[in-house]
């Protein structure tokens, strides 16, 4: 493979063939970080990556869009919080304060909803918001 790990979100439907992709790619090896709206109802990845038990967020909520920040730190040290001292989300997250498929809550917003999780191999890191920032699209 040519990289070791990849990013996947979206902002229109990724279906199966993507779910497919991704599937395999982490079970050659590779690790892969999803975000909003990788995880969001009708638009996630399908297919493999969820029949195989890939994805650590619930594919049956959709997104909310109330300003929240980081709340507890489940894991306060792991790596994925290293040197995170605010976090803001102004939109765009799915509600829900548990994971699928064994996921481990790294991270929660303070509505108690999922913030971070990552899976029991540490192969696939679901990051609950909308990557762009207010530089980018003036909604997040």
């Amino acid at each position: 493979m040519a990289y070791n790990s990849g990013l996947v979100w979206a902002d229109y439907v990724l279906g199966s063939a993507a779910g497919d992709l991704i599937s395999d790619y982490v079970d050659a090896g590779g690790g892969v970080v999803v975000m909003w709206a990788a995880d969001f109802a009708g638009w996630s990845l399908t297919g493999r990556y969820v029949s195989t038990g890939k994805n650590l967020l619930s594919h049956s909520v959709n997104g909310y869009s109330t300003s929240t920040g980081i709340g507890e730190r489940v894991i306060s040290s792991h790596p994925i919080l290293a040197r995170v001292e605010t976090f803001e989300n102004v939109n765009y997250y799915n509600v829900q304060s548990t994971t699928e498929n064994g996921g481990v809550i790294i991270a929660k917003y303070r509505t108690g909803d999922v913030l971070v999780a990552v899976s029991p191999s540490g192969k696939i890191a679901a990051l609950n918001f909308f990557p762009p920032s207010s530089d980018v699209n003036s909604d997040s």
